[in-house]
């Protein structure tokens, strides 16, 4: 599912080490790896035993919400554009 929610900040090289490995798989190895601690990631993989559609759609909700409450309340010229991502 190609969504926002379904996304979490990654560097390039783990990307492509996690591939399209099913959800147990990614989680095992982002906790064996020395993957870079962003705080969505670890909330994610803390979170959840099983990634599905309804997952995804949730946290795409709150994704929107808070990136709509960065928007407003900061300006998007200050918030930053560039960031790796990993589809779960």
């Amino acid at each position: 599912m190609n969504k926002i929610g379904n996304l979490i900040l990654i560097s390039e090289n783990n990307n492509v080490k996690f591939g399209n490995l099913d959800f147990k798989e990614k989680k095992k190895l982002y906790f064996q790896s020395d993957i870079e601690p962003f705080r969505h990631s670890l909330k994610v993989m803390n979170s959840y035993d099983r990634w599905d559609s309804k997952k995804i759609l949730i946290e795409t909700k709150r994704i929107s919400f808070y990136l709509n409450f960065v928007n407003t309340t900061v300006g998007q010229r200050d918030v930053p554009i560039s960031l790796g991502q990993s589809s779960l």
